[in-house]
């Protein structure tokens, strides 16, 4: 009768768990690690804020009339740049020490790539007939911050 029973309890737990409607997570992010929603786009935010910042920062002066002084001249990178601290910031936070600084890295690593295809661009030699090729080196030249590329 005790073995009876303990089978009949054994089906009626087996029946519960076969219909069972709660969804267990089967995902890869569940079993190796935490999944971040919203790490990839605070990413490339991130890297296109230090790349736009580098771009239009150098080749884009501006001024600003303060009260009392006058006016103040500043590269229109100077806006956007403490965003990165911000996001930065956020980073830490939010993901961690270690993905914070793989973003970072990955901004450095932007910034020299997007340095290496100014150089590139620059150093090609222009179609014939095109007037453009001296405005062009300088302004890739003031983007990049350093006149290196001539």
């Amino acid at each position: 009768m005790r073995i009876t029973t303990l089978r009949l309890r054994a089906k009626r737990d087996m029946n519960r768990r076969m219909n069972d409607t709660r969804v267990t997570p089967q995902s890869s992010a569940a079993t190796t690690g935490r999944h971040f929603r919203y790490y990839d786009l605070v990413m490339a935010a991130f890297v296109a804020i230090l790349l736009l910042s580098n771009i239009i920062g150098a080749s884009k002066p501006s001024y600003v009339t303060l009260p009392g002084i006058g006016e103040w001249s500043f590269g229109a990178g100077v806006l956007f740049f403490p965003i990165s601290y911000i996001i930065g910031d956020v980073l830490t936070e939010v993901y961690g020490y270690a993905r914070a600084r793989r973003v970072i890295w990955t901004g450095f690593a932007a910034l020299l790539f997007m340095a290496f295809m100014a150089w590139v661009v620059v150093s090609l030699p222009p179609a014939k007939g095109w007037p453009h090729q001296g405005p062009m080196r300088l302004c890739l030249a003031t983007a990049g911050g350093s006149c290196w590329r001539r």
